[in-house]
């Protein structure tokens, strides 16, 4: 285990994570910071807690919404009729068709680690 600080709303947090995930949980840091300070932009008084929760609201929609992405590509995929084989006349044009199964595998598991640390460093806060 390594651990790493992150400043959020301008406070330092140790956070322990796995040996080569330091500056993943860095940039995480930093990415929760920006979205509270946009959160704070917005609402002005908030004290930090509530500030937290907030920005752990928001942070959650964007998971949702990704998700939600995610499940119309899915589905957009599955209802792809298969291409017509080309004839040698007729040559088959190129056409995004959107992620393959792997790559939609994948970005579904890096949402959901995402997911899961979101998770993790909201528990870690609250620790500290």
């Amino acid at each position: 285990m390594s651990e790493v600080n992150v400043i959020i709303d301008g406070r330092n947090y140790a956070i322990q994570c796995d040996a080569g995930q330091e500056q993943r949980v860095i940039d995480l840091g930093k990415y929760v910071d920006a979205r509270m300070r946009d959160v704070k932009g917005n609402g002005g008084t908030a004290q930090n807690s509530q500030l937290m929760v907030l920005t752990s609201l928001v942070l959650a929609d964007e998971i949702y919404e990704l998700r939600a992405q995610m499940a119309q590509l899915q589905q957009q995929a599955a209802n792809t009729p298969a291409p017509i084989p080309a004839t040698r006349e007729t040559p088959t044009p190129t056409v995004y068709q959107g992620l393959d199964a792997r790559q939609e595998r994948d970005l579904s598991d890096k949402i959901t680690g995402l997911a899961s640390r979101v998770d993790a460093l909201t528990k870690q806060v609250k620790k500290n």
